[in-house]
């Protein structure tokens, strides 16, 4: 997915994100330079698909996402999630809002 972002875009390659717990990819987000508006993660299940569980606040999240995420996380789907903080270390289960969930299959 390289060629598709600009060269202003930091990559920052993890060993720690392999078959990571949800709590470890959490404590990995909270560390983010608040200098960065958005992070893209890309790891493994099942961490994944956990970490993605455990985030959603269910209040105002995107039901449908909802209900596909809770299904399965494929390899390849992307969950979008929206965060009202002003500081990555501010991020939380349950206070995030699922916006949207995409899997090879739906494309």
């Amino acid at each position: 997915i390289l060629p598709y972002f600009d060269d202003a875009t930091e990559v920052i390659f993890s060993d720690r994100l392999y078959l990571a717990s949800p709590d470890a990819m959490l404590k990995l987000i909270k560390a983010v330079s608040d200098q960065y508006a958005h992070i893209l993660m890309i790891a493994h299940n099942p961490g994944t698909h956990m970490l993605a569980l455990n985030l959603i606040d269910p209040d105002h999240s995107n039901i449908a996402a909802v209900t596909l995420l809770a299904g399965n996380f494929p390899t390849a789907a992307q969950a979008h999630f929206e965060l009202d903080i002003t500081r990555w270390c501010e991020a939380a289960s349950g206070r995030c809002v699922l916006k949207t969930f995409t899997t090879p299959r739906s494309l």
